[in-house]
């Protein structure tokens, strides 16, 4: 997936695909088309369907020493990402016994935080 390195990297920016849901990580994002087909790059193992929510992220891989060549655009599943992020709190992480992959774990912690808002007086994030 083609994007500005230059916005990446010296301006922000944040994509992505599907519905945008009760996030400040959605507020001014870019909606792109989701990609379907794609494989996730959160540890789900699984590829990106039509419906799934997520971001498309910067993925420096290259060996050029230029960021402009060695940066590709990747999906991950919104809960994929957010249980990267909050999943240690929930002890759904790789310090867990099944290291917390799979998509599964990634809902369970989408379902955990949805709890915790709710007790907030919040709505779901989805």
């Amino acid at each position: 997936m083609a994007g500005s390195v230059e916005v990446l990297l010296h301006g922000g920016m944040v994509m992505v695909f599907g519905q945008p849901w009760d996030s400040p990580a959605c507020d001014g994002a870019t909606v792109v088309a989701t990609p379907v087909g794609e494989l996730c790059t959160g540890l789900c193992g699984e590829t990106i369907s039509d419906g799934d929510r997520g971001f498309i992220r910067p993925h420096i891989g290259g060996d050029t020493g230029r960021p402009e060549e060695d940066v590709e655009f990747k999906p991950i599943h919104a809960e994929c990402d957010l249980r990267n992020v909050l999943g240690h709190q929930f002890g759904i992480c790789g310090c867990a016994a099944d290291g917390g992959a799979g998509r599964d774990n990634a809902r369970r912690v989408l379902a955990l935080v949805n709890e915790q808002r709710e007790a907030q007086g919040a709505g779901p994030l989805w």
